[in-house]
């Protein structure tokens, strides 16, 4: 996703996410573990709302992979939680 960040790595607690520009379109997010699995998922609206959170608190610590998804976005993060 072009202008976007994920504040912190590793994470605990929460996973925060910013759009540095306002879209127009959803946002669909997937947040995966090392085997596959879909652990999160949803969508956001960057023009009503710039910031996402992500409440990871009842998951396991390891690694994760954000999968962000648009019209015309794509973006992937490897996220680690402590």
């Amino acid at each position: 996703m072009n202008g976007s960040s994920s504040k912190e790595n590793p994470v605990v607690g929460q996973i925060h996410l910013q759009a540095h520009q306002k879209i127009s379109h959803k946002i669909a997010y997937q947040l995966v573990d090392t085997q596959g699995k879909t652990v999160l998922n949803g969508d956001f609206l960057p023009s009503s709302n710039t910031s996402l959170s992500l409440d990871v608190q009842t998951l396991p610590n390891g690694f994760y992979y954000l999968q962000l998804q648009g019209e015309s976005i794509q973006q992937n993060f490897k996220i680690a939680l402590n």
